[in-house]
């Protein structure tokens, strides 16, 4: 994908989204503009891959864990989708830093013990390795 693609694709879902232009919009607008295309793009892969392993017949693999210590999402999945540089420069030029949109994002929230890491790194080593393979937890509120 090109710079001027992922730039259009933001600015489309900042307009949806805001309904304002990428160069007028706040910080936190432009980083959910950003997050929801990255999201999209990751959505869309997806789809293609289960489409794939439905069509091949191959195993699904479920992992359950109480918690998952994932980190930061959005410089992870722009650097997976080889975006990263191409974000960085379409969000310099309309005055972002992408580094300071990137610590705008909250923690995860789900976990914060070697469990959590355990379990991040086997997820991290499947997908990896392409295994049709989904993470659950539990998420609440209390506790």
């Amino acid at each position: 994908m090109t710079k001027e693609m992922l730039h259009q694709l933001v600015e489309e879902t900042c307009l949806r989204m805001f309904g304002c232009e990428l160069r007028e919009a706040t910080e936190k607008q432009a980083y959910r503009a950003l997050c929801v295309t990255v999201r999209m793009m990751l959505e869309d892969r997806q789809r293609v891959f289960q489409a794939e392993t439905r069509e091949k017949e191959r195993k699904q693999v479920y992992y359950m864990s109480m918690e998952f210590l994932v980190g930061t999402s959005l410089r992870n999945n722009l650097f997976n989708l080889g975006l990263y540089n191409e974000a960085d420069e379409v969000l310099t030029e309309l005055g972002f830093s992408l580094p300071k949109l990137c610590e705008m994002e909250p923690d995860a929230g789900l976990g914060n013990g070697g469990l959590g890491r355990l379990a991040s790194c086997y997820m991290d080593a499947a997908t990896g390795l392409c295994y049709p393979v989904t993470g659950f937890s539990i998420r609440y509120e209390f506790g």
